[in-house]
């Protein structure tokens, strides 16, 4: 049976609430000299200002809970090598896990732009956006957080196919593969063709990083080898460093509007930061047993998708109704409250209606 790493949920709530709080409030905390301050405030309004970096972070744990998801299905040989992936169980779980929410939280989103923004997209961007497939420009998105769900989903697509053709205990494989083609994209100056762009190259580091710790959670419980998913990890996080150099010498016009990747001094140490939090706390989660805390760190942990999906654009309309956006008062801190609320109980829905879901699939 899978280990359920529980402190993984509490991780993910923090990267949602910092990448919040940066869209919210650093626009007001970017000129603010933090040596003035004490070292509390000082680190408070540092992770705000930094907390976009809590997408590297959704991405690591992406890439650590799907290989944990990944099931194979037996055949009627009791031989590994006839074990495959059940892509038919897999699909189905993806799709129920992103796309019902988001169809919900969508529409609602685009259904009070008409309403309260200055502009809203046509009717036909919406139904686009309802795919959750774009071209990584946030001006096309009902709301721009919606561009790194278009990157899971093509990871999902790729690394579940990979399991499929062949098995699971293969997938080390596919991330060596994977790592191995950012590299030469990077090196051999062929990362903006577009084939490239599709395989995430510059994305790649972040999910390789968080499949090989879950590799090497799985390696460390069955005493097999360590040292490939250690090495994964390791590359992984010195390609962060590689990628960034060789994006900041295609970007010497500054002309790049994903500036996802590019790092510079303390964005590169909190990137550092960031693979060791998420390798303690998933080894921290092996001593958490007690079955109450799992529960309540699972509720925190359903928060994570609805508070992601709904607090960007609708927040920012909401705090502009009474205040200007990026002020931090009382008004714009009680929205944030209210958000983190709300996505706790849409979370728990969210679970329900999924779970009511795969009944009818099943039947």
């Amino acid at each position: 049976q899978t280990k359920y790493y529980s402190l993984l949920d509490i991780l993910r709530f923090l990267a949602a609430l910092f990448v919040m709080l940066f869209h919210y409030f650093s626009s007001n905390l970017q000129d603010i000299d933090t040596q003035s301050l004490n070292i509390f405030k000082a680190l408070i309004i540092t992770l705000i200002n930094h907390g976009y970096l809590g997408v590297e972070l959704f991405f690591i744990i992406s890439g650590f809970v799907i290989y944990n998801s990944l099931k194979d299905k037996k055949e009627e040989s009791s031989s590994s090598h006839n074990r495959a992936l059940d892509w038919k169980a897999y699909t189905w779980s993806r799709f129920i896990r992103l796309y019902p929410l988001f169809w919900i939280l969508c529409t609602i989103t685009y259904i009070m732009t008409i309403f309260m923004a200055s502009a809203h997209l046509p009717f036909t961007t919406y139904l686009l956006n309802l795919f959750i497939v774009n071209n990584g420009k946030t001006a096309n998105m009902i709301d721009g957080s919606y561009w790194t769900l278009t990157i899971e989903i093509l990871f999902y697509i790729y690394i579940g196919l990979f399991a499929y053709m062949t098995k699971k205990e293969n997938i080390i494989y596919f991330f060596t593969i994977w790592l191995l083609y950012s590299f030469m994209a990077y090196t051999f100056g062929f990362s903006e063709l577009l084939i490239s762009k599709l395989l995430l190259v510059r994305y790649a580091p972040y999910f390789v990083y968080g499949g090989a710790l879950a590799i090497l959670m799985q390696s460390i419980k069955k005493i097999k080898n360590i040292i490939l998913p250690i090495s994964l990890m390791l590359a992984s996080i010195y390609m962060t460093k590689y990628i960034s150099v060789h994006l900041i010498a295609i970007d010497k016009a500054h002309t790049m509007t994903n500036k996802f990747g590019i790092f510079g001094g303390i964005n590169q140490i909190l990137i550092y930061v960031i693979f060791a939090v998420a390798t303690l706390f998933t080894f921290a989660s092996l001593c958490i047993t007690n079955k109450t805390l799992i529960k309540y760190l699972q509720i925190i942990g359903l928060a994570t998708y609805p508070l992601y999906l709904i607090h960007q654009r609708i927040g920012s309309m909401i705090i502009e109704l009474f205040t200007p956006f990026g002020n931090i008062n009382i008004y714009s801190i009680s929205v944030t409250l209210l958000f983190v609320l709300l996505s706790i109980y849409i979370g728990i829905i969210d679970k329900d209606m999924r779970r009511w879901l795969y009944a009818i699939i099943k039947k």
